[in-house]
C-alpha cells in the first residue's frame, strides 16, 4: 500500500483534495472567496466611477511676472467653470514719476504653443500705441479664449482616432500641456511664459 501511495503523482493528489473538499468547511471557503472577490470588484467599479466624474486636474490659474524700465508686467490665466480662459496683462507704473511707454500697433501679442508649435495668436489692447501711468497706478488688459480653440487644434494634431475607453483611459485622465507667451510691444519687446494643463472635452 505505501509503495503505491508513492506512486501517485502530483496531479493524482491534487485531484483528490479538490474531490475531497466537498465538506462544510470547504464549501464555506469557497463563498468567502466569493464575497470577497465581489467586494474587491465594487471598489474597484467605485475608484473609476470617481476618477472618471472628478472635476479636471487642469491648472485654475498661473501667472508669471517681469519688470522693464519702471514697468512691471504680470500674465495671468484663469480657467473658468464654463470653458473659457481668460488671458490678462497688468501692466503697473513702478516709478518715481509719471511715465509714458510707446508700443508698436498693440499692446501686446499672445500665443498659445503645444508641442513647441504656435496654434494660435491674439492681441491685448488693439490700436493702443502709448499708455501714460502715475505712480503706483495699473492697468490690466483681458482676453477671453474658448477651450473648444484647443479642443480643434488638440483633435487635428491627434487626427481624432475613435477607440473604446481602455482601464488605463479611465485612471489616467491626461491631458495637453498648454504653454502660453506674452510679448509686450515695446520698441525692446519683452516676453514671459505660463504653461497649464488643458484637457479635451469628450
Amino acid at each position: 500500500m505505501a509503495e503505491k501511495e508513492k506512486r501517485e503523482t502530483f496531479t493524482e493528489r491534487a485531484l483528490k483534495r479538490t474531490r475531497s473538499d466537498g465538506s462544510p468547511a470547504g464549501r464555506k471557503k469557497r463563498s468567502l472567496s466569493r464575497i470577497i472577490m465581489i467586494v474587491d470588484a465594487l471598489i474597484l467599479l467605485a475608484v473609476l466611477f470617481f476618477l472618471n466624474t472628478r472635476e479636471s486636474s487642469k491648472n485654475e490659474y498661473a501667472s508669471s511676472h517681469v519688470s522693464i524700465s519702471g514697468l512691471n508686467l504680470r500674465f495671468s490665466m484663469n480657467a473658468e467653470e464654463s470653458g473659457i480662459y481668460i488671458f490678462s496683462i497688468t501692466l503697473l507704473s513702478s516709478g518715481d514719476s509719471e511715465k509714458t511707454w510707446n508700443f508698436d500697433g498693440a499692446l501686446a501679442f499672445l500665443k498659445l504653443r503645444a508641442g513647441g508649435a504656435v496654434f494660435y495668436e491674439d492681441e491685448f489692447g488693439k490700436n493702443i500705441s502709448k499708455i501714460s501711468m502715475l505712480p503706483g497706478e495699473a492697468k490690466t488688459f483681458p482676453l477671453r479664449i474658448p477651450s473648444e480653440i484647443i479642443d480643434r487644434y488638440m483633435a487635428e494634431r491627434t487626427n481624432v482616432t475613435k477607440r473604446k475607453k481602455t482601464l488605463l483611459d479611465l485612471i489616467l485622465r491626461s491631458g495637453e500641456t498648454i504653454e502660453a507667451e506674452t510679448v509686450l510691444n515695446l520698441p525692446n519687446k519683452i516676453s514671459t511664459f505660463i504653461s497649464f494643463e488643458h484637457e479635451a472635452k469628450e
